[in-house]
């Protein structure tokens, strides 16, 4: 099982979601986001990319509601 309050868990989901922010904010790159460069961007592999979430549409949907949350 896997401590979610773990420091390498806190800093990999930390930055996963800055990768996938600085990718949804450049356009050019919005439309071709993988767990490849988005793993490449945060600086971890993609094992470690799934151990946090199923799929990219999983990341999405988190970060959107983790990003909403943190607005209001």
């Amino acid at each position: 099982m896997v401590d979610k309050q773990d420091q390498r868990w806190l800093r990999a989901e930390a930055a996963i979601l800055q990768a996938y922010t600085r990718a949804l904010e450049d356009p050019k790159s919005a439309n071709q986001i993988s767990v490849t460069s988005l793993a490449r961007e945060a600086g971890i592999n993609k094992a470690t990319f799934y151990l946090h979430y199923r799929d990219l549409a999983q990341a999405a949907w988190c970060i959107s509601f983790y990003s909403s949350s943190q607005a209001g």
